[in-house]
């Protein structure tokens, strides 16, 4: 093949020439009608010589011409922007996906469980399942506080259209104020609102009716007490939300309440419960319940009674505690007026709803002077055949002059406590030093809380000796400048009439889960033994005396031994010091001691119109309360008195065989001391009411030698020791004070005539100078623990009628006037 000469340069010419013609494409033919030309689909092939080589390339002798290039990228600067940004989306894609990612890990590795919890809120419904609050009874077990079925029902806002029409038709229904209905649904952006809470079940479904697409009845339970407002301030109420408010309800609000359960239900978009999926279940736990010592029956007697007085007398109210004294069971407690716990505008009554009868200290006045003349008893300075010169009614005292009502001359100390003598008490105080008489009055449990199961318990006003003024230890003897709650009366004679000994006051009996397995059960508990049995005896007839011949006529019921104490005071002013002028609270404490159990009642009026003594206003309520008990429950209360508390025969100067048939023939068991066929002393004194099973301690002697035979005197008041002796022809030499524990030489040993006897003496309270703790425990004197000092501890000083003020012990000492006591 012959050699193509060419020119340098003429190479790179002929490729782009031959570049470009193949970017001339000549366009297809599609004219078929032109002769000569194929028929579409026809194969179109053409002579060799019609297609000589193209000279679009041109190659140096012996190479290979090189492939025609299908494409020649432009290198120009539309390309480069072209790559930038293809680079710039492609970073932006991988930023974009790298969110992404990090987003998804965050979701579902990081925050799982925030948005499955977050999923379930909205997929998800939790229904709390109430649980039924426990029942309160009577110790009988008639229902006081019960649970009943109820609704309540709730609606969702946005779904509401006309909520003014609404909320006035749903209180047509409920009765509750249109206006507040509407403030608590008409609330912005909000898709649950309470309609109607804890309303009857038909009433809920008149407002569901309403508006059904819109509302859900919820059930719930309400507190209803099926006997009104018995009882209805120490019951308390129960809030909206289940939870107990004031009283027994709040005191016992865990073991009522018990413990919710719940379900899950699902829910679809607009809320709505989604049927047959309620689960899981947690079912809830029913509250325990409460049985009292209340008498549901004797709770009803003691409201009427005293409502009848109250509203006699136009009184500003009253109360009254009903205790049993031998086991510290609280029978019946009434405040007047009256509290409903069901009314719901009573409830907004904080006055009405306190329980006065703990709450509210007030001054005893002649009611005071049983613990008075107890102390003194006890400490053996004064016997009840004691006379007392009553100076015909006048006495002096530091800053002025204290008289009594009615003026007397020479009295017995049973004619003391019978005439309440403000001066025959007053001169027995002062045989007892301030120290001493305050320790007796802490012992009766005065100036502290009695504990008992009750919330809101005030420990009343008792100032400590060494804030008292120089007239304090006289006024306070006849029950002024001291403050005390009815329940702390009630517990202090019951200390009285129970032997001596107080016992703990209570309200609740037993603890029980809802299928009446017991929980817990308070049982009677002991605190101490006050004063000795034999005082307290003695005391008990004294007081029987007042009733009988004394203040406390009016009291009495026929065919009834009926022990009691009026009191008379007036009221503290309030916000200012002194008294308010024709302001007076009259009293009556009073107990049946010839019956079993032993119950005491104490019955308070305060601000009667007219008449305001206790005699006459506070009496006959205990009258006609006792007399109502004993007719209704003859066959437990009523006993033939002296077949139940006899009274102790004289036997003293009999012979040992005749005295013991006499006692035997009442039913008193007899301890004898001493050698001998005659009895030369007894304990308890004749005309004393005897306790059953309680014995009567008899010395025995020879009619001959009476001397020679040393009698049992342990256990009885050191002056009734001392006189014992001496009868017996013996000196007698005693350690302390209050009653003998020990003698020396031993009791019925056969001493020389005249020979010392020796007795170590205790107080009531424990060893000298110690106070007897509640658990048995002696506290030395020097060692007592007294209460903080608080405005309860405040100096109290009283000024009689003329105005004549004793000198404060202490700046800025409240001055009381000197109110009437009877």
């Amino acid at each position: 093949m012959p050699t193509t000469q060419h020119e340098p340069g003429l190479e790179r010419d002929v490729a782009l020439e031959a570049s470009a013609v193949r970017r001339r494409v000549p366009p297809p033919d599609t004219d078929h009608k032109r002769p000569g030309l194929p028929f579409p689909g026809e194969l179109r092939t053409a002579p060799v010589e019609a297609n000589p080589p193209r000279p679009d390339f041109v190659t140096a002798p012996g190479q290979t011409p090189p492939l025609e290039p299908k494409y020649r990228p432009y290198d120009g600067p539309a390309q480069r922007a072209h790559t930038i940004r293809l680079v710039i989306v492609g970073i932006l894609w991988l930023l974009g996906l790298g969110a992404i990612t990090s987003r998804l890990v965050k979701i579902q590795i990081l925050d799982h469980e925030k948005y499955l919890a977050k999923a379930a809120g909205q997929q998800e419904r939790q229904i709390t399942l109430a649980a039924r609050r426990g029942k309160i009874t009577d110790r009988t077990g008639r229902d006081l506080a019960v649970s009943l079925a109820a609704a309540s029902v709730s609606v969702n806002p946005r779904k509401l259209t006309e909520m003014k029409l609404l909320s006035e038709r749903v209180s047509e229904v409920s009765g509750e104020p249109a206006q507040r209905i509407y403030q608590r649904i008409s609330k912005p952006g909000r898709a649950f609102a309470w309609v109607a809470r804890n309303i009857e079940t038909d009433q809920a479904q008149r407002i569901f009716a309403l508006a059904p697409h819109a509302m859900t009845i919820h059930p719930v339970t309400k507190r209803k007490h099926p006997l009104g407002g018995l009882a209805g301030q120490v019951l308390g109420h129960v809030s909206i939300d289940n939870v107990g408010g004031e009283g027994l309800e709040a005191l016992y609000n865990q073991q009522l309440r018990g413990k919710d359960g719940w379900m899950i239900s699902l829910v679809d978009g607009l809320g709505e419960q989604v049927p047959n999926t309620a689960q899981p279940l947690m079912p809830p736990v029913h509250g325990n319940d409460l049985t009292l010592t209340i008498d549901a029956d004797y709770q009803a007697i003691v409201e009427q009674e005293l409502s009848k007085m109250v509203d006699s007398l136009h009184a500003a109210g009253g109360l009254a505690v009903l205790y049993e004294a031998s086991t510290g069971a609280i029978r019946a407690m009434a405040n007047v007026p009256t509290y409903n716990p069901d009314e719901s505008s009573q409830t907004r009554n904080g006055a009405l709803r306190r329980n006065r009868a703990i709450t509210d200290p007030y001054e005893p006045g002649s009611m005071f002077k049983a613990i008075t003349v107890s102390a003194a008893m006890a400490e053996g300075k004064v016997t009840p055949d004691d006379m007392i010169d009553c100076q015909g009614g006048r006495i002096s005292v530091a800053g002025g002059m204290i008289r009594d009502s009615h003026p007397n001359g020479v009295l017995d100390v049973r004619g003391v406590i019978a005439h309440s003598s403000n001066v025959g008490t007053i001169k027995i105080s002062q045989r007892i030093s301030s120290e001493t008489f305050y320790g007796y009055m802490r012992a009766f449990g005065l100036g502290s809380v009695t504990n008992v199961d009750l919330p809101g318990e005030t420990r009343g006003l008792l100032a400590r000796p060494s804030r008292w003024s120089a007239r304090t230890h006289a006024t306070i003897a006849m029950g002024q400048e001291v403050g005390v709650t009815a329940l702390q009366m009630a517990v202090a004679y019951g200390a009285i009439v129970n032997g001596g000994v107080l016992m703990a006051p209570r309200v609740v009996e037993r603890i029980t889960t809802p299928d009446g397995k017991i929980i817990h059960a308070f049982e009677p508990r002991k605190v101490r033994q006050v004063i000795p049995a034999a005082v307290a005896d003695s005391m008990v007839n004294m007081l029987c005396g007042v009733v009988e011949k004394g203040t406390g006529k009016k009291a009495a019921i026929p065919g009834v031994r009926v022990g009691g104490k009026t009191g008379t005071a007036q009221m503290a002013a309030a916000g200012r010091r002194g008294y308010e002028r024709g302001a007076y609270i009259a009293s009556f404490i009073g107990f049946l001691p010839d019956m079993d159990p032993r119950l005491v009642c104490v019955v308070s009026v305060t601000k009667p119109q007219g008449s305001y003594y206790g005699a006459t206003v506070a009496g006959p309520v205990f009258k006609n309360i006792m007399t109502r008990i004993i007719n209704r429950d003859a066959a437990v209360l009523q006993r033939p008195s002296d077949a139940v508390y006899p009274r102790m025969p004289e036997v003293v100067g009999m012979s040992e065989i005749g005295a013991t048939a006499r006692l035997a023939s009442l039913g008193i068991p007899v301890r004898r001391s001493g050698r001998g066929s005659v009895v030369v002393s007894q304990w308890p004194p004749p005309d004393c009411r005897v306790s059953p099973n309680r014995p009567a301690f008899l010395t025995l002697a020879e009619r001959e030698g009476l001397a020679n035979v040393l009698p049992d005197v342990t256990g009885t008041p050191v002056r009734q020791a001392v006189a014992t002796l001496s009868a017996a022809g013996f000196v007698p030499r005693w350690e302390g004070s209050g009653i003998v524990i020990a003698q020396e030489p031993a009791p019925g040993t056969l001493p020389e005539p005249g020979c010392t006897v020796v007795l170590r003496c205790q107080r009531a309270l424990g060893t000298a100078g110690a106070m007897l703790e509640p658990d048995g425990r002696e506290t030395p004197s020097e060692e007592r623990q007294e209460p903080e000092a608080s405005v309860d501890d405040a100096d109290v000083v009283m000024i009689d009628a003329s105005d004549v003020a004793s000198k404060p012990t202490s700046p800025g000492a409240p001055i009381i006037r000197r109110g009437r006591s009877q």
